[in-house]
């Protein structure tokens, strides 16, 4: 059992290593910034359909690491930007349900 753990960067108690989770939080913030960034293609088929489950996946990593402060950006992302704003509304219901909820827990 702690072979398997040691092989795939799990510590004894089976939590991934902090370096993982950083490594995984970057590779998902390069998929964010193409996502935020694609503002000139019609609703339908913009990229920005993919924002909220990225933005959820980074909570998720940005909890475990306790590094809170890098969840700014990605609120103002989905709160303030204007293009994002027409869209909020429309994202599954699991994705806003799973948003709320970092959001919620950021605020205690």
């Amino acid at each position: 059992s702690s072979g398997i753990n040691a092989e795939y960067g799990a510590d004894a108690n089976g939590e991934m290593a902090g370096s993982k989770i950083d490594a995984c939080a970057d590779m998902l913030m390069t998929v964010f910034r193409v996502c935020a960034s694609d503002s000139r293609t019609s609703i339908e088929y913009t990229k920005r359909w993919g924002l909220m489950p990225i933005i959820n996946l980074l909570f998720k990593c940005y909890f475990k690491t306790n590094k809170l402060n890098l969840c700014v950006p990605l609120i103002k992302a989905i709160e303030t930007n204007a293009a994002n704003k027409d869209i909020k509304d429309e994202f599954s219901i699991a994705d806003r349900v799973t948003y709320n909820y970092f959001i919620g827990m950021r605020h205690m």
